[in-house]
C-alpha cells in the first residue's frame, strides 16, 4: 500500500468518525460545523472559478452566505432557503451587468442548500433526525464504495469518459444498489419509513449522489484543477470529499418533505 493511499484511508476514517460524532451530539455543535462547511464550500467554489477581483461583488457573495448561516443559527430554515435563492438570483443579475462569471453566483446555492437540508433533516419533527443524517451518510458512503469496487471488478462501458474517465456504468448501477441497501438498513431504525420506500428512495438519492460527484468532476475539468483545495490530506478540498453528499442531502430532504 502506497503512502498516499494510506494517508487517504486514515483521513477518510477520521473524517467519517468526526461526522458521526457531530451528528450524534447535534445541537449547536452540528449547526456550527455546517456553517463552517458552507463557508469552505463557497471559498473553494470561488477559488476554482477564479472570479473577478471586484471587491463589492465578492462582498455580496459572503453577505448572502452569512444571511443564510444567520438564519440557521436562528432556527429559521425557510428564511435560509430564501437567502440562498435570493442571493443566487441577485448575483446572477450582477454577473450579467458586470460580466463576472455567471457560474460563480451559483456558489451561494451550492454552499447553502446542502447545509440547510442537513440542518432540516437533523431537526426533523419525528425526533429521528440523528438517524436520518447518519443513514444519509451511510447511503453516500455505500454508494461510493459499491460504485468503486463493482466498477473495478466488472468494468465495461464508461459512464462519461470526457468528464470522469474511470467511472463505468457497472459502477453506477453497483453504487445505486449499494445506496438502496444502505437506506433499507437505516429504515429499520426509523419506524415511519417503509422498506420499499427506503429502497426506491435510497436508489434515487444514490443517483443524485453520483450526479454530485460527476458535477464536481465537470467543474474541476472546466477550471483545469485536480482538486478543489488542499485542506484534507490525501483527499484535497472539502468539496472533493462531500461532492456526492451535497446533492444527496438536498434530494433526501426533498423526498422526506414531499412524503410528509
Amino acid at each position: 500500500m502506497s503512502d498516499e493511499l494510506r494517508l487517504r484511508i486514515i483521513s477518510g476514517v477520521l473524517l467519517a468518525a468526526l461526522a458521526i460524532f457531530i451528528d450524534w451530539v447535534g445541537g449547536i455543535l452540528f449547526t456550527t460545523f455546517l456553517c463552517l462547511v458552507a463557508g469552505i464550500l463557497l471559498f473553494e467554489w470561488l477559488r476554482m472559478l477564479e472570479t473577478s477581483s471586484d471587491i463589492l461583488g465578492k462582498c455580496f457573495y459572503w453577505l448572502f452566505l452569512l444571511a443564510g448561516i444567520g438564519a440557521l443559527e436562528l432556527d429559521a430554515v425557510n428564511e435560509a432557503y430564501a437567502a440562498a435563492a435570493f442571493g443566487t438570483i441577485c448575483l446572477f443579475l450582477w454577473s450579467l451587468v458586470y460580466g463576472n462569471s455567471k457560474l460563480a453566483c451559483f456558489g451561494i446555492a451550492y454552499a447553502l442548500l446542502p447545509v440547510i437540508a442537513l440542518y432540516a433533516l437533523r431537526n426533523h419533527s419525528s425526533g429521528d433526525g440523528g438517524m436520518l443524517v447518519f443513514g444519509l451518510f451511510m447511503l453516500v458512503w455505500a454508494t461510493d464504495s459499491a460504485a468503486y469496487f463493482v466498477g473495478r471488478s466488472v468494468g465495461g462501458p464508461k459512464l462519461w469518459p470526457a468528464v470522469s474517465p474511470n467511472k463505468t456504468w457497472s459502477g453506477f448501477f453497483g453504487g445505486l444498489f449499494g445506496g438502496a441497501v444502505a437506506a433499507v438498513i437505516a429504515a429499520f431504525f426509523v419506524n415511519w419509513i417503509g422498506v420499499l420506500a427506503a429502497f426506491f428512495g435510497g436508489a434515487l438519492v444514490s443517483v443524485t449522489s453520483q450526479l454530485g460527484d460527476l458535477f464536481e468532476s465537470l467543474l474541476k475539468r472546466r477550471s483545469g484543477v485536480k482538486d478543489s483545495g488542499s485542506i484534507i490530506p490525501g483527499h484535497g478540498g472539502v468539496m472533493d470529499r462531500v461532492d456526492g453528499l451535497i446533492f444527496a442531502a438536498v434530494a433526501a430532504q426533498l423526498l422526506i418533505y414531499l412524503s410528509a
